[in-house]
This record gives structure tokens, C-alpha cells and sequence, in this order.
């Protein structure tokens, strides 16, 4: 009786023994679902605190783009309102240049001297103004620039439009006769309707063709260059013994040759785009001494008279001139390169004549 009795508290112990082991193992199960809880709680808080300081960045640095954009158009407006001012400026500077160039060309010079000083204070009064408008043209693309709105987050890039460059020719290589129709010859830099020429001086001050008093002049005379993107060729262009009957014959002939082997041929046409150097200023006396109207020119190309000398010839009240031949470059040619210039005297061949002879006092090849 007793030893059943011992196996039964035996029993009982043990198996409160199991009940309390099994009560630790609950115990520590809760406590590591407790640690972990705490843990992803920590991470939680931590991930909410790096996204609020995320958010506080990016908060300022749109604060910090707003207001750089607003110094940006402040200082942009800034500058519109300064080159105005700039600009109106320069247009009052031009416009009393062009007063000034007026006034000049108004004036007869009464004396050799004077003449001269008189084509020097012309030339100079026209480069200034050629300079104040290079110069407005600049302000007048920084205040364009200037208006445009910034993009946001992108770099400003500023397109300035291009001004136009003028080469002058070296006409040294075919000069072979001087400038003996005018009394006061041009010489050195000179500007005629903003357009800047570099005339020659001496014996060999300009190229002549060949006429019925000078047959061992050539017919023909080629300058070789090297300019891109040329978009007008500007020729100081006169004639000499070129006669009134034969208005709309072609004496001549202008070629230009660029890089990748293409030509543009001009025709040289009478009393369209060159006449004779000098007339007598009573035209009855002698209709052989006197000039036809110039008519209008073919297209793509702009005669017009920039220089008149008043001379005295024979007794008689005379004008000499110098007049420019502008040819213009279109697109494809606009965007190659120039070669070459040829001038041509075709009068032997189209009007069966050694007269007119052809005189070129300057070349100058406007590009951008």
C-alpha cells in the first residue's frame, strides 16, 4: 500500500515539475516576442525620423532654387532696364553720326587740302558709326538674352546672333594702274555706307582691263581668299569709256569660286550695275560725254553711288564717282567656303569693242 501510494506523489511531482518547465518555456517565448516587437517598434521610429529629415532637405532646397530664381529675374530685370538705357543711348550716338556724315557729304571742297581732309573726317564719321551700330546690335542681343526665362534646374545657355565680319580683299596680287580719275584719290582704310574698303595708293592703286589707249592691260584679273560662310560681296565698281549706246549689253563679268567646287557667275550689265567713272555735268554738249540712268539691277545683286567728286575738266564743271556692286550669297553657297574672285572684261567678245575697260578699286567679302 505504501509503495503505491510513493509512485503516485511520484507521479504528481513530476508532472508538475513538466508543468512548470513548460511554464519557463512560455515565459521566455513571450519575452523574445517582446524584444522583437521592441525592436521592429525602434526601426519603425527610426525610419519615420529619416523620412522626415528627408522631407526637411528637399523642403529647403526648394525654398533655397525659389529664391535663387527670384535674385535670378531681379538681377535679369535689372539688366533689361541697364541696356535700355545702353541701347537708347547708342541709337541718339548713331543717329547724330549719320547727322555729322550728312553734313560732310553736303560740303563741296573748295581746295585740294581741304578735300582730302574733308574724305578723311567722312571716313572716320562712318567707321564711328559703323562701330556704335556693331555695338547696339550687342546690347540690343544681351537684352534679348537677358528677357528669356531661366529653366528650372538646367543651365542658362545665351544665343547670341552673330554680327556680321567684313574681310577686306588685298588687291596687291592684280593692282596694276593708279586712281587717276579723281583729283583727291581715296586711299587707305575708308568706310562707305558702313561697309569698311582698304584702298591702295601709289602707281598700282587699283586694277584696270584694257582699253583702246591701254591694250596691254589684261582682260581679266583673279584674287584668291579663304573666307567661310560668306553672304555678300561688296566692289567698289566704275568704267571707263563707257559710252551711252550701249545701255543693258553685258561688258563683263564677276565669278566666284568656292571650296567644293561650285561657281556663281554675275554678269557685269551697262548702266545697271557699273557706268562710266566721270561725266561732264552738262550733258548736251556731247552725247558721248554723258551718262544714261542707271536702271534697275538683276536680282541678287545692289548697285548704288557712295563717293562724288566735283571736278573741273577741260574748263568744264565735271563729276567723278565711285560706285559699289554688292553681291549677294544665298544658301547653299552661304554656308561654304569662298576661293576666289575673278573679275572679267567680256567687252571684245559681247559689244565687239576693247571699250569700256573696267575698274575695281576695292573688294571687301562680308560673312557670319
Amino acid at each position: 500500500m505504501m509503495g503505491h501510494s510513493k509512485r503516485v506523489w511520484v507521479a504528481i511531482g513530476g508532472f508538475v515539475g513538466l508543468v512548470a518547465i513548460c511554464g519557463v518555456l512560455v515565459a521566455i517565448a513571450q519575452l523574445f516576442q517582446a524584444q522583437r516587437a521592441l525592436e521592429e517598434q525602434e526601426k519603425a521610429l527610426t525610419t519615420a525620423r529619416a523620412l522626415d529629415a528627408t522631407r526637411a532637405v528637399e523642403q529647403d532646397k526648394v525654398a533655397t532654387n525659389q529664391a535663387a530664381q527670384q535674385a535670378t529675374s531681379l538681377a535679369n530685370q535689372a539688366n533689361v532696364n541697364e541696356s535700355v538705357k545702353t541701347q537708347v543711348a547708342l541709337q541718339e550716338q548713331q543717329l547724330e553720326a549719320q547727322r555729322l556724315l550728312l553734313t560732310a557729304q553736303a560740303k563741296t571742297p573748295e581746295t585740294a587740302s581741304t578735300a582730302t581732309a574733308l574724305a578723311q573726317g567722312i571716313a572716320q564719321i562712318a567707321i564711328t558709326s559703323e562701330a556704335i551700330e556693331i555695338q547696339r546690335r550687342s546690347v540690343e542681343a544681351t537684352q534679348t538674352a537677358s528677357a528669356r526665362p531661366t529653366p528650372t534646374q538646367k543651365p542658362t545657355t545665351v544665343l547670341v546672333p552673330s554680327v556680321p565680319t567684313f574681310s577686306q580683299v588685298d588687291l596687291r596680287p592684280i593692282a596694276n594702274w593708279p586712281i587717276d580719275y579723281l583729283v583727291n584719290p581715296l586711299s587707305g582704310s575708308v568706310s562707305f555706307a558702313n561697309i569698311p574698303f582698304t584702298i591702295l595708293t601709289g602707281e598700282k592703286s587699283n586694277f584696270q582691263t584694257q582699253h583702246g589707249l591701254l591694250m596691254e592691260l589684261p582682260t581679266q584679273g583673279k584674287v584668291e581668299v579663304n573666307i567661310d560662310r560668306p553672304i555678300a560681296i561688296h566692289i567698289l565698281l566704275n568704267a571707263e569709256y563707257l559710252y551711252n549706246n550701249i545701255p543693258g549689253y553685258k561688258v563683263g563679268e564677276i565669278d566666284l569660286s568656292f571650296v567644293n567646287g561650285s561657281t556663281l557667275n554675275t554678269p557685269i550689265i551697262a548702266y545697271q550695275s557699273v557706268r562710266d567713272a566721270w561725266e561732264y555735268e552738262s550733258k548736251a554738249d556731247d552725247a558721248l560725254s554723258s551718262q544714261q540712268p542707271m536702271s534697275a539691277p538683276l536680282d541678287g545683286i545692289e548697285w548704288r553711288n557712295v563717293w562724288v567728286e566735283n571736278q573741273m575738266r577741260g574748263g568744264e564743271p565735271a563729276k567723278a564717282y565711285i560706285d559699289m556692286l554688292t553681291i549677294f550669297v544665298t544658301e547653299p553657297l552661304a554656308s561654304s567656303t569662298l576661293t576666289s574672285i575673278t573679275i572679267k572684261d567680256t567687252s571684245v567678245d559681247t559689244v565687239e569693242s576693247t571699250e569700256p575697260s573696267l575698274r575695281v578699286m576695292g573688294i571687301t567679302v562680308e560673312s557670319r
